[in-house]
């Protein structure tokens, strides 16, 4: 959601059972005549991501209350440059909506540097920052 450095590291099979932090910034609605509170409320600032409770490798849960399964993750790298994109199926606790599908896309300059990029679920889209913890 965030969807940062935390969960396309962990989606992607690098960073195993390590907690990822994920940040967000610059949050706004898709849609521009909405409220963008509702993002503030999914999101937040951020949170940290770590291994969920049933063991899952494509499964994380949030310091914030959210359930994270990973649908699809890609790294690739580039001239020295690593592109992530991923897809996410996100719980959120107390918001708007039970789930959302959010789609992540960031770079780095080292796959254990913190990858920046942006994100959207389809209401919320903004900036976000992913490195571990």
């Amino acid at each position: 959601m965030a969807l940062a450095l935390g969960l396309l590291i962990a989606g992607a099979g690098t960073a195993g059972a390590q907690e990822v932090q994920v940040s967000f910034s610059d949050m706004q609605s898709v849609i521009p005549s909405e409220d963008a509170d509702v993002c503030g409320k999914r999101y937040g600032g951020g949170y940290v991501t770590s291994p969920h409770a049933n063991g899952a490798a494509h499964h994380k849960a949030s310091d914030g209350g959210h359930s994270i399964h990973i649908r699809k993750s890609s790294v690739s790298m580039h001239h020295g440059v690593y592109v992530m994109s991923n897809e996410y199926e996100i719980t959120f606790k107390d918001a708007d909506v039970a789930t959302a599908e959010a789609f992540v896309y960031a770079t780095a300059l080292s796959r254990r540097g913190d990858f920046s990029g942006v994100f959207s679920d389809g209401r919320c889209m903004g900036k976000v920052t992913i490195g571990l913890k």
